[in-house]
């Protein structure tokens, strides 16, 4: 399937990426290496957020467990076998329990081995601007 994309080799800086346009935004595709967790693959795509609805999701581990124990955040959702597999964090209770009531994302998230997957505000990297559309930043 062809996107219409384009590849940029990576460089001293940065991994090779493809970035492909989906109306006036950009896609980003790329692999994300650090020395503890290996690399992944990490898809970014801004948008205009106007409420700061954030939350972060990924599969239950032994580390995750500990930190429930010291306070961390886990939001149930109210689907039993969702709530027992993910850990869930976010800043809206209420939105989160919403947005987790689609049965197809859960089922498409459920499906996926190892996933952490985030909204969150761009980390504004000097050397990986996020491109907004023309009168949309």
């Amino acid at each position: 399937m062809n996107i219409g994309g384009s590849f940029t080799e990576g460089g001293l800086w940065h991994n090779g990426k493809v970035e492909a346009a989906h109306g006036q935004w950009i896609v980003t595709l790329e692999t994300f290496s650090t020395k503890n967790s290996g690399t992944w693959t990490r898809i970014r795509a801004p948008y205009i957020n106007p409420d700061g609805f954030k939350f972060t999701i990924y599969r239950r581990g032994i580390l995750s467990n500990l930190g429930k124990r010291f306070g961390m955040q886990d939001v149930q959702v109210g689907f039993p076998q969702f709530d027992e597999d993910f850990i869930i964090q976010g800043n809206n209770k209420v939105q989160l329990r919403r947005f987790f009531a689609d049965a197809r994302l859960r089922d498409l998230i459920s499906a996926q081995p190892d996933i952490h997957f985030c909204v969150q505000e761009d980390e504004d990297n000097l050397l990986e601007r996020t491109k907004f559309p023309a009168g949309r930043e």
